[in-house]
């Protein structure tokens, strides 16, 4: 949508109304239109049990934003390899595949028992055999 005012001629994003120069190629801003994408993301899976891959081979989104969706844990992806994903699906602390956050089952089980999220392990210990890791 295009106005003119006292400033000159503008354009207005068609979601949420932020204001472009006309030279602006699109008709939503950035932020919308990754809200967009994700909107359409979240429904695909939904309706399907898919990995990351195909997901991006399905509906030509950016492997960083899906990666990034779910460290943030706004998707949860059904289908997904076992052993090791791409960037983004790895548990932070094993490497293991994750499908959800930045924690596998495992990790989490660990840092629950010890208390508080904080996970002990015996390598690189510098008293009693324990050193903390976050």
């Amino acid at each position: 949508m295009m106005e003119e005012n006292k400033f000159g001629t503008h354009k207005y994003c068609e979601m949420c109304g932020k204001i472009f120069p006309v030279s602006y190629e699109k008709t939503t801003c950035d932020a919308c239109e990754e809200e967009g994408l994700f909107r359409k993301a979240r429904d695909y899976i939904r309706m399907f049990a898919v990995s990351e891959n195909q997901l991006i081979k399905d509906l030509g989104i950016p492997r960083s934003m899906i990666s990034r969706w779910i460290r943030e844990g706004r998707i949860e992806l059904t289908g997904v390899e076992t052993k090791k994903m791409t960037t983004g699906g790895q548990c932070t602390l094993c490497g293991a595949g994750i499908r959800f956050g930045n924690y596998c089952s495992a990790c989490m089980s660990k840092m629950n028992q010890n208390g508080s999220g904080k996970m002990y392990t015996a390598k690189n210990s510098s008293r009693s055999g324990l050193s903390r890791m976050k």
